[in-house]
Order: C-alpha cells, then sequence, then structure tokens
C-alpha cells in the first residue's frame, strides 16, 4: 500500500466514522467538531499506525479494528490542537491554514470542542474488539493522560521547558512523544493475538526517539518563516541550544535507523514522505532560519544531510 492508497484510505475511513461520533444538537458543538477534525489534516500519527500494522504481519484485507484505532489517533490529536490554540494557552489565531476553532465558534465553545473530541477519541478505542484492546486502553490513558501528554502541556505552559534542555526534552518526549508511541505500540498490538514486554519496549523506544525528532525538525522549521510568534521564541530552543539539538537530532536519528531495520518498509515510506516535506521547508527558508539563530547562526548542511538520510 502507498502513501497516497494509505491516506486516502484514513481519510475515508475518517469521514465515515466522525458523523457517528458528533451530537445532534441546536447549538453548533457538532459543526465546532467537524470543523476541527475535517478535513483530516496530515494523518501522520494514523499513517504511522497502519503502517506498523502490516509492517508487523497485520492482515491487509481486514483493516476495521485498525480503522477505529486511527481515527482514535486522529480525534485525539484534533482534540490536542484546538486546546493548544485557545487564548490562555498557545492563542494561535490560524491552524492549518484557515482560522482557529476558537477564533470561529468562540473560546467557550473552543474549550467544549476540545473537551468533546477527547471523549469522542475514546469512543473509538471502545469500538475496538480485539484481543489486545484492554492493553491498548491501559497504554494509551497512561500514554495520554497526566503521566504523559497532559503532563507535557503543563511542563509547556508552566515555563518548566525552559529551565534547561533536559527539561526540554521531557516536554517533547511528552507532548509529542507519548502520542507517536501509540500509534506505533497501537499498530503492532492490533497486527496479532498477542505482544511480548521486549516488543513493548521496542516500540516505546521507536515512538520516543521519533518524538524528539519530529519535534526537534518541526522547532528548526519554524524559524523559517520571516516572522514567529511570541510564543514561538519562547518555546524554540534551537536559539539557545543549537550544537546540542544538532548532536541530539543525530543520535536520535541514527538510534531510529537502528530500530527500524529493514523489516519496517511501510514505516519508512511514511517517514520519507514527512522529512523529505520538511526538508524542502528548512532549504526554502534557511536564511531566516539563519537570522532569527543570530549569534548562534549555524550551517544547515549537515541538518538537510540528516533529513536526507531519513528520505
Amino acid at each position: 500500500m502507498d502513501n497516497t492508497e494509505m491516506e486516502s484510505a484514513l481519510s475515508e475511513n475518517l469521514n465515515a466514522l466522525t458523523p457517528q461520533m458528533l451530537p445532534c444538537s441546536k447549538v453548533k458543538l457538532r459543526e465546532a467538531m467537524d470543523y476541527s477534525v475535517l478535513p483530516a489534516g496530515k494523518l501522520f500519527r494514523p499513517n504511522l499506525a497502519m503502517a506498523t500494522y502490516l509492517d508487523s504481519g497485520g492482515d491487509p484485507k481486514k483493516l476495521s479494528e485498525i480503522n477505529k484505532f486511527c481515527s482514535f489517533l486522529e480525534f485525539h490529536h484534533a482534540y490536542s490542537l484546538v486546546h493548544d490554540d485557545l487564548p490562555s494557552m498557545d492563542n494561535d489565531d490560524f491552524r492549518r491554514g484557515r482560522p482557529s476553532t476558537h477564533k470561529v465558534y468562540g473560546e467557550w465553545m473552543g474549550v467544549l470542542t476540545g473537551d468533546a473530541l477527547l471523549s469522542a477519541s475514546y469512543q473509538c478505542l471502545a469500538k475496538i474488539n480485539h484481543p489486545q484492546s484492554l492493553n491498548i486502553l491501559k497504554f494509551c490513558t497512561w500514554a495520554l493522560g497526566p503521566k504523559g501528554l497532559i503532563l507535557g502541556q503543563a511542563y509547556d505552559m508552566s515555563g518548566q521547558i525552559n529551565i534547561s534542555i533536559n527539561d526540554l526534552l521531557t516536554t517533547h518526549l511528552l507532548k509529542t512523544g507519548r502520542l507517536i508511541q501509540c500509534s506505533l505500540v497501537g499498530g503492532r498490538a492490533l497486527s496479532k493475538e498477542h505482544m511480548g514486554l521486549t516488543e513493548l519496549k521496542k516500540y516505546m523506544r521507536m515512538g520516543q526517539s521519533l518524538g524528539l525528532i519530529f519535534q526537534l525538525i518541526d522547532d528548526l522549521s519554524e524559524l523559517s518563516e520571516s516572522k514567529i510568534g511570541e510564543h514561538e521564541k519562547e518555546i524554540n530552543r534551537w536559539v539557545d541550544y543549537p550544537e546540542e539539538l544538532f548532536v541530539i537530532l543525530k543520535d536520535q536519528l541514527e538510534l531510529l535507523n537502528r530500530l527500524c531495520g529493514p523489516h519496517h518498509l511501510e514505516v519508512k515510506k511514511v517517514l520519507s514522505k514527512y522529512f523529505q516535506k520538511m526538508k524542502a521547508i528548512i532549504l526554502d527558508g534557511q536564511q531566516n532560519i539563519k537570522n532569527h539563530l543570530g549569534q548562534n547562526q549555524k550551517d544547515l548542511i549537515p541538518v538537510v544531510e540528516l533529513l536526507e538520510r531519513l528520505c
């Protein structure tokens, strides 16, 4: 299954499942939820889950349960973005090239829309009928709850992210890495009836490494714009730690390559498409990036070379 086929199938499933999750009401909650989820974004996490499922021997003709899991990931990601954009958090007016949910429907509706999408995401998990269903639920609630993604949000908003480079990495692992870990662990768990502890640890480590790589490259790409927001200036630590973050990026990339090995061809396709896009953004905006780095100006060619290894 190529990337286009996979994304098309995931989008069709999300379009079909979304109406089942939305309320029938006289207020605009249904409309706001629909606006926040559709049309689907990059589907990076659902694509990872589906790719892991296929790489692990999952039946490509029996996608019902993995589709539900992929929808869970997209609903959950959408909830986190809606809340991220709120005035009390990142205060972003735009998301995916159009006004953020709270800019269209108001702040209180933005809060409730995020809450509703969070609840709907777990409805998707509850629909999964598989021997690993309970284990997947336990893992996802741990990874995305107050010991995981939500704690990462708290690190970000409280300013703890800015205390040290270790706090920065912890925030990235929690806020970004945990949902990516869920994508990989869930995709593997649904491919067969049993998953041992050794495999669980491997996919958790892959997700942790990919989460760091994803966020570090994403942060670097944010500097490709001529102007960046105040919140981005506060949390983007490439300006403060360019040498250290490059070393971390290199180390994590090498680790991810080892963990993927020769058996994760579908996962590598997903990664290749994403990092090709990021490489183009960084190359196109390299002068802006250097301007934002100021006295810490850094040659970006080594970073681009690392991205080419992922592609």
